[in-house]
């Protein structure tokens, strides 16, 4: 999952990584999204994405409903 990008097929919200204060953000239908980096945050399975060259947090549940992968690229772990 990590590295790869998924098509949106319904829009979903995000809130802002590298933006204080944080604010939500509405991801559009047939965006495509890049998967940075996977964690966990108040029980809650959370992805990293970049969208139009914007880090944003999302519910990785969001992206598995509501996305299909349109490119796999795995990541090693320790890769730059």
């Amino acid at each position: 999952m990590v590295g790869s990008s998924y098509c949106l097929h319904r829009a979903t919200c995000a809130v802002t990584e590298d933006v204080n204060p944080q604010h939500i953000l509405r991801i559009p239908e047939g965006a495509i999204i890049t998967v940075l980096k996977r964690y966990r945050k108040n029980g809650h399975d959370m992805l990293i994405v970049e969208w139009d060259h914007t880090r944003l947090s999302i519910f990785a549940v969001d992206l598995e409903q509501r996305g299909e992968l349109v490119m796999y690229r795995a990541i090693a772990k320790g890769a730059a």
